[in-house]
């Protein structure tokens, strides 16, 4: 990477964290491109030149920590079952805790309220189809190792802990925080 790359790559970094603490502090509704590149001392041109839209800006900084996510779900593959899906719910869950509580709830809002969209599918049903096929994936590789029965109800396995997944995610933002991520997985994983 050349000394121009380096620079573009560290002013979209700029222009992404800086939206994620306005976003934070005032909510995504209320932050403009505008308070974005001021805040940051950077022209509107240079934010277009980077992202097409506000909500492509959350999207980049959502995807930004899924696809570390995917890359590290391919290394365990050769775990037993029940520590993939252990793994795969605790990273979940983290990335999520590491965004913050007002981060998340604008993430949620803007996968409800999206009319972007993602591989045909709007935002939000992109999101959780990716997450379910992930979780089928599991359940079908334990399958072929004989780790699960040959008629395992895997689209309905993996649904379910899904929203097991979103569930906590979504009491934690509800509870503002009292439900704790990690006591909520730990129980999960008791009864997984």
């Amino acid at each position: 990477m050349n000394n121009r790359q380096k620079q573009a790559e560290e002013t979209k970094l700029i222009l992404i964290k800086t939206a994620q603490k306005l976003i934070t502090k005032y909510g995504y509704d209320k932050v403009r491109i505008e308070d974005i590149t001021d805040s940051c001392g950077r022209g509107k041109g240079t934010f277009y030149h980077y992202f097409r839209s506000k909500e492509e800006l959350l999207e980049v900084m959502s995807s930004s920590h899924w696809t570390g996510f995917f890359k590290d779900f391919e290394k365990t593959k050769n775990k037993p079952v029940t520590k993939r899906l252990l793994w795969y719910i605790t990273q979940f869950q983290s990335i999520i805790e590491e965004e913050n509580i007002a981060l998340t709830r604008q993430w949620i809002k803007y996968c409800l309220d999206s009319n972007e969209e993602s591989e045909g599918k709007k935002t939000g049903e992109a999101k959780l189809q990716k997450d379910i096929m992930c979780l089928e994936q599991i359940l079908n590789e334990s399958i072929e190792k004989g780790e699960l029965v040959k008629d395992t109800p895997v689209n309905k396995l993996a649904s379910a802990i899904n929203s097991e997944m979103y569930g906590i995610m979504l009491s934690w933002c509800f509870s503002n925080g009292k439900i704790k991520i990690k006591k909520a997985v730990d129980f999960f994983d008791k009864r997984l």
